[in-house]
């Protein structure tokens, strides 16, 4: 796992690996990458497993190395781009642009975690945004830490707004989507008049607020399916079978009333 914020759609994948490792006679371990990619590796190859599932700890080099002591990378095309060409996270961003900019033009901004933990996940979905306002000729987004406490948020969400100004924020994820909303009541923004927020992983509690949260859902039942299918080849000897998925469309929007 990356050193990141661990979500609910993360918690949500360990748990079904290990239910799909039990079925086989697998033990799972979760491994945190550290910030030096050659410790991880080498931690991870103490334990000498049988396989590695890689949701971004580990570069394709670390792969290769893992390959070559014998040791499987599933899913055997994790984290490879999709029939598009881009990183699922692009993928994300351009959607949570095209949400935020649906009722039209204004600038945009990227929310990230205020968190001392690595983010592998939010510079490829700024990419997605500024790919969009670039596409339509519209300022570079602009990118804020925002922390889940209000003074913090207020503070930061206060160095991108202005009076009479409209603005769409992508955040990170439901939490600091959340966080936003609440700097902006503080900051007598009018939702989604004034400030538009769209979060990701389509939290309960992100359906429970008032305003109810636009966010994205991520369906991983595809990724899942890669993951059963290595783990089904792995315990038979047989080499993985690399196949691009048919369903693409993981990425949904739950419209709420923040957008």
């Amino acid at each position: 796992m990356p050193n990141t914020t661990f979500g609910s759609n993360l918690q949500d994948l360990v748990d079904e690996v290990t239910k799909l490792a039990g079925l086989h006679g697998l033990s799972v371990v979760v491994r945190f990458a550290g910030r030096d990619p050659a410790e991880t590796l080498a931690a991870v190859m103490n334990f000498r497993p049988i396989a590695v599932v890689n949701f971004g700890g580990l570069s394709r080099d670390d792969q290769l190395t893992l390959a070559a002591s014998g040791a499987m990378t599933i899913p055997s095309a994790a984290r490879d781009d999709d029939a598009s060409g881009k990183d699922p996270n692009f993928l994300i961003g351009q959607r949570m642009a095209e949400e935020l900019l649906r009722d039209g033009p204004r600038p945009l901004v990227f929310a990230a975690l205020l968190d001392e933990r690595t983010d592998p996940f939010g510079p490829a979905r700024y990419a997605g945004l500024k790919a969009v306002t670039d596409a339509r000729g519209l300022p570079q987004p602009a990118r804020i830490e925002v922390p889940l406490d209000i003074v913090g948020a207020t503070l930061a969400l206060d160095t991108v707004s202005a009076e009479g100004a409209s603005i769409g924020v992508a955040c990170y994820n439901d939490h600091v989507a959340i966080a936003v909303l609440a700097a902006g009541r503080t900051l007598g923004l009018a939702t989604p008049q004034d400030l538009a927020v769209i979060g990701v992983d389509a939290t309960e509690v992100g359906q429970l607020v008032s305003p109810r949260l636009t966010t994205i859902a991520l369906d991983n039942r595809a990724l899942m399916r890669k993951i059963a299918a290595d783990l089904e080849a792995l315990t038979k000897h047989k080499a993985p079978i690399r196949t691009q998925d048919a369903e693409r469309n993981f990425i949904t929007v739950i419209q709420g009333e923040t957008s």
